[in-house]
Parts: structure tokens; sequence; C-alpha cells
């Protein structure tokens, strides 16, 4: 299969610049576009921590995350479904 085509993707037709971006009012770069969500979730974070409370994102969340990205790559690899399976919660 080719690099530019695979299994529902058409890499060719994605548009890579800030300009066209910005033609479709899409924000330039991540920052732009998460950094006041970041900024939010950070405030939240500390208010929680201020008041002696656990908020946010857990040691689960990221393990699960890192199998999602894990099955993603292996799937754009391939240009096959990759299921995510997980394991029971500890």
């Amino acid at each position: 299969m080719s690099p530019t085509r695979r299994k529902g993707l058409n890499a060719g037709s994605v548009e890579r610049s800030a300009a066209a971006a910005s033609r479709r009012g899409t924000a330039p770069n991540f920052v732009a576009r998460f950094g006041e969500a970041y900024r939010a979730q950070l405030a939240a974070w500390v208010d929680a921590a201020a008041a002696g409370r656990v908020a946010g994102a857990t040691a689960w969340d990221g393990y699960v995350a890192g199998l999602v990205a894990d099955a993603g790559v292996l799937s754009l690899r391939t240009g096959e479904r990759v299921p995510v399976e997980l394991p029971a919660k500890p």
C-alpha cells in the first residue's frame, strides 16, 4: 500500500499549512488551539490541591491513553483497525 494512501486515509488531501488552517478558522498550532483549556485544567488542579482534594487525570487514564496511542500507531502502519483491549482496572 502506498505511504500516502491507506485504507480510510488519504494523506494527500490533508492541508498542512498554517495559512490553510487560518483560512478555515482553525488554530494554526497546538498552543493556540488548546492553551486555554490547559490553563483551565491546571487552575482546577491547583484549586483542588489547595483544598486537599484530588482532581484531574489518573495514572489509569494515562495508561489507557498510551494503549490507545499504540493502537493508533499500529493502525497507521498496517492500514487496519486495531482493537484496544483493556485489562481489568486495578
